[in-house]
């Protein structure tokens, strides 16, 4: 859900801001369009961590959580949505209408989630391991399941370490795509 959340959410918006007309508008702003983007998806990931919240904080309550797991799962949220809501925005970039965004953004979340061990868990050994390390998804899953008091295929150290990176990976990739998400069509 967080990943369906923040990507699909990113890419509907930045392909219908497109068709009103609107990221014409703002590449006449005297800002760098990477700042613009940033800010976009900055203000979108807490939009959408407001919206997770209550979610989050029923499994922080109720479930067997220490202290440090809770800040874990909010951290390695926190990250997922900087990340699935720069991927939407990327992917926003590629695509014509918000259509054929959604599409893409569900096409490439699939096999990330999978990846990520969402629906089948991450194995211990093998490619799928390897592919699981460094997948951001991954973290989150693993963050999940120790809140719910379940064995997480990462520990925490690697869920905070995994989550700092993801985050900046990410506002790496809106540096990058912020001039094709605002260039004109």
């Amino acid at each position: 859900l967080t990943a369906m959340v923040g990507a699909v959410g990113a890419g509907m918006t930045a392909a219908r801001a497109r068709d009103s007309g609107l990221l014409t508008r703002l590449t006449l702003t005297p800002t760098a369009p990477w700042r613009v983007i940033s800010a976009w998806v900055g203000s979108s990931a807490a939009v959408d961590f407001v919206q997770l919240l209550p979610a989050l904080l029923v499994v922080v309550i109720l479930a067997p959580t220490t202290p440090a797991t809770g800040i874990t799962l909010l951290l390695a949220v926190g990250a997922v949505l900087v990340v699935a809501n720069s991927l939407g925005f990327a992917i926003s970039a590629l695509g014509g209408g918000p259509g054929e965004v959604l599409l893409d953004t569900v096409v490439l979340l699939s096999p990330l989630l999978f990846l990520g061990g969402l629906f089948t868990g991450v194995p211990a050994t093998g490619w799928r391991a390897t592919a699981a390390a460094v997948d951001p998804f991954a973290y989150a899953h693993a963050a999940f399941i120790a809140a719910l008091g379940g064995s997480p295929s990462f520990a925490e150290s690697a869920v905070v370490a995994a989550a700092c990176l993801s985050a900046a990976a990410g506002l790496l990739l809106v540096a990058l795509a912020a001039p094709l998400v605002l260039r004109r069509r």
